[in-house]
């Protein structure tokens, strides 16, 4: 499995758009997230009394969370480095490639998330829709992880 990763990373960083074009994150390293899951679940298991290890787990959880779910509700249009700067020649004013181009998505407004267009923007605002949202997804994560702890700490004490 590792030889798999290593050679899916190294075939796609040779290629000139490392990023799949206008997409949200690394579509090409898909199929390698898939056999990274796997690793994330053994040492889930195995580190799951190590509460460093599930405190720095959890943080970084949170942080690809909030990165995902706002790519995941704004748009999935983001252009790759290497063509920015044709799109601001075209525009006439600065252009963001990262997820810094999804966040002036939720300050204008513009969210492409079914259940805001169709019922929250009546109660919400759309920054307020991706914090919840965000902190709703971290939260189910930090049950599972107390549930994992509070799971090994009865073993052990058996």
């Amino acid at each position: 499995m590792v030889a798999i990763l290593a050679t899916n990373v190294v075939l796609y960083s040779m290629w000139g758009d490392p990023a799949g074009g206008w997409a949200f994150g690394g579509r090409y390293l898909i199929p390698a997230f898939a056999i990274l899951s796997i690793f994330i679940g053994v040492s889930l298991e195995f580190f799951r009394k190590n509460i460093l290890f599930l405190f720095l787990f959890i943080v970084l959880s949170f942080y690809s969370i909030s990165v995902n779910t706002l790519g995941a509700i704004t748009t999935s249009r983001n252009p790759p480095q290497s063509e920015i700067l044709a799109l601001e020649k075209l525009s006439g004013k600065q252009e963001l490639y990262s997820w810094d181009r999804n966040i002036q998505f939720v300050n204008a407004g513009k969210l492409k998330a079914f259940v805001y267009n169709d019922i929250a923007y009546k109660y919400v605002s759309t920054w307020d829709y991706y914090q919840y949202l965000t902190i709703f997804i971290a939260s189910i994560l930090c049950v599972h992880i107390a549930f994992l702890y509070a799971s090994s700490r009865k073993i052990g004490s058996v």
